[in-house]
């Protein structure tokens, strides 16, 4: 899938970090090609009250590691406008072929209803495409 654009949702971004992926690497293997990683403004907007008020420490500290990669890796964030949810937006650039990278079921199943593509991660390790 050459030249794919992959967003990353806030469940990814945090899992990632717990389990410790190399969620870059696991991205060349599955897609096996170019892509470029792209987060919504709104999960750094989530990761940063995670990091100011998860009640977990683990949770706090993934998050931080989760904002300071999108950081050093630059990642290109896509502003997106007020009103619906943000499982809506991710649900509508789906739609239109972008890959979502997520691990919430429920927004797994709408996506893939649609005829959108997800990336899910699998044993603690792995990233896999649904179609």
């Amino acid at each position: 899938m050459a030249g794919s654009l992959v967003i990353l949702d806030t469940n990814v971004c945090m899992a990632v970090f717990q389990w410790r992926i190399d969620v870059l690497a696991e991205l060349d293997r599955a897609l096996g090609g170019s892509f470029e990683v792209a987060i919504l403004d709104r999960t750094i907007q989530e990761l940063s009250l995670l990091t100011a008020k998860a009640k977990s420490g683990r949770d706090r500290e993934c998050a931080r590691l989760a904002q300071d990669f999108i950081k050093r890796k630059a990642l290109n964030i896509i502003t997106s406008f007020p009103g619906p949810d943000t499982d809506d937006v991710l649900l509508e650039k789906a739609s239109r072929g972008t890959l979502v990278a997520t691990q919430d079921q429920v927004l797994k199943r709408r996506i893939l209803a649609a005829g959108g593509s997800v990336i899910t991660i699998r044993q603690k390790r792995h990233l896999a495409i649904e179609r």
